[in-house]
């Protein structure tokens, strides 16, 4: 793996955020729900071993866009082609009146709770081999 930042964001830059990201989310340690408490926040947090799924197709990306009749920028076509979402959610702490709650993210089957899509030999969680 590089730490040379990519110049243009374009396909390269993209890989090399995923393996930068994905290199940290295997050994980054989730907060839990104590350190929550202790920090007097709420809020959100990503889970140790968290992947990339990989991308959506260019129909996929079609069909988003005539469902909801916005096209995408470039920019963003390419995000959704190449990275798009990540295998777990995202811990969340919330305050509901004087309770603390702490929750997993709610989405969508379709990007989680299910095995990656991708194979990344810089992903170490099992699900992604």
């Amino acid at each position: 793996m590089t730490n040379d930042i990519p110049q243009y964001f374009d396909a390269a830059f993209l890989r090399w955020f995923r393996e930068r990201t994905e290199e940290t989310w295997r050994s980054y340690p989730t907060r839990t729900f104590e350190n929550f408490v202790a920090s007097h926040v709420g809020g959100n947090d990503w889970q140790q071993g968290t992947c990339w799924l990989g991308g959506l197709s260019e129909q996929e990306i079609a069909t988003i866009e005539q469902r909801y009749q916005m096209p995408f920028p470039p920019d963003y076509r390419l995000f959704l082609q190449l990275l798009h979402s990540v295998d777990r959610p995202m811990v969340v702490l919330t305050l509901l009146g004087c309770w603390y709650t702490m929750q997993r993210s709610r989405m969508t089957n379709r990007f989680y709770n299910s095995a990656c899509k991708h194979v990344s030999s810089s992903c170490a969680n099992p699900a992604c081999l």
